[in-house]
């Protein structure tokens, strides 16, 4: 019994040891320029895959659930932004009754959005997603950081960039953009 705890405290020594080595040296190699340009050319190539996560309330939101679906425009709400980012996109749902087939869903960049979206949310006409799937939120949050959000095809999954930020972008023009 007591070689038995020896033998334990032993290993616990090594591995602590041997974890406390390595974590200098994946220090050391992580902040090397050439292996953060390498994390930064990797983000920026990523591709919006699918729009679907979890909203605000708890509720599972799927881009394509409802039977005439046939396209989606995904964007980012900013907190910093969120109530000229809300009439932008409450003012494009209001205008597309002629577009059959689109649908639009949010996506919420943090804490302050989705404490302003949990206040708002019976009143807007889109759903929110506080939580998402990485490689598409994190495709979407690059494109944000340039002004544009996404038009997904439900046939073909492709997704193509659509610019929404800035003022010559007006509600009109993304959704003609976005119908094209």
């Amino acid at each position: 019994m007591k070689s038995d705890t020896v033998v334990g405290m032993a290993l616990i020594a090594i591995l602590t040891w041997y974890g406390c080595l390595m974590a200098g040296r994946t220090r050391i190699l992580i902040h090397r320029p050439d292996v953060e340009q390498t994390f930064i050319d990797q983000n920026e190539k990523l591709q919006f895959e699918t729009a679907r996560g979890i909203d605000v309330s708890g509720n599972v939101v799927v881009a394509f659930r409802s039977p005439g679906a046939q396209r989606a425009i995904v964007f980012m709400l900013r907190g910093d932004n969120i109530q000229r980012d809300l009439t932008f996109w409450s003012t494009v749902s209001s205008l597309r009754s002629d577009t059959r087939g689109l649908t639009l869903i949010a996506y919420c960049d943090g804490k302050s959005c989705d404490d302003a979206v949990r206040l708002a949310v019976s009143d807007l006409p889109f759903p929110v997603i506080a939580f998402g799937e990485v490689t598409s939120s994190q495709a979407l949050f690059n494109a944000d950081a340039e002004g544009y959000g996404f038009v997904v095809n439900k046939g073909t999954g492709h997704s193509s960039k659509l610019g929404w930020r800035g003022e010559s972008h007006t509600p009109q023009r993304v959704l003609v953009e976005a119908t094209k």
